[in-house]
């Protein structure tokens, strides 16, 4: 690094791989997210017009969602290298923030999709977000937990009400989902 990065020290270069890394990993995952759902609505534009409708069809198979698999495994990868160098503190808001940004203009760019006022306004507040999480979280590097810590922190009570919640929530949404599924075809 002393050829070109003359003035900057270990934990700012450290710190600077880390940003790279949640950058370029969530942007590339993004893009793969984008590839798959080209790759959904060009296999509903060929339902359509060969009058398939109702007919399942796999898109595991297709090879722009298989693409896009591949970008968001990869682009996920940049994106655990990126915890070995910064706190999780600052890599999860980084993360939503790059993620949020980038969508709206890839799905433009990939899939012809509209970005309105609220959406942008929506994509600006979460951004302003993530600036404040990461400019007053706690980012002690240094801050490990023993195995007797975390089995404490798992039986708090605050846990336990959160876990439930968590839990509950995802079985209410999963239900309601399928509920609305089996509702749902694909119509002219």
């Amino acid at each position: 690094c002393r050829f070109w990065c003359p003035t900057m020290g270990n934990a700012e270069l450290l710190s600077f791989i880390g940003v790279a890394s949640s950058v370029f990993g969530n942007i590339i995952a993004t893009l793969g997210l984008n590839f798959q759902r080209r790759a959904h609505l060009q296999i509903q534009q060929r339902v359509r017009q060969e009058g398939e409708m109702g007919k399942r069809v796999s898109f595991v198979k297709h090879p722009v969602w298989l693409t896009g698999l591949a970008l968001n495994i990869f682009g996920n990868i940049f994106d655990a290298v990126a915890l070995a160098f910064l706190p999780q503190s600052v890599a999860a808001p980084l993360k939503t923030a790059t993620q949020i940004t980038s969508n709206p203009l890839l799905a433009k760019a990939f899939n012809k999709e509209r970005l309105t006022q609220l959406e942008l306004f929506a994509t600006v507040k979460v951004v302003a977000g993530a600036v404040l999480v990461v400019a007053f979280s706690d980012q002690d590097e240094d801050q490990d937990n023993s195995v007797e810590e975390l089995k404490e922190n798992f039986i708090r009570p605050v846990f336990i009400v959160y876990g439930i919640a968590l839990g509950g929530s995802i079985v209410f949404v999963t239900i309601l989902v399928k509920g609305l599924q089996s509702g749902i075809k694909i119509t002219q």
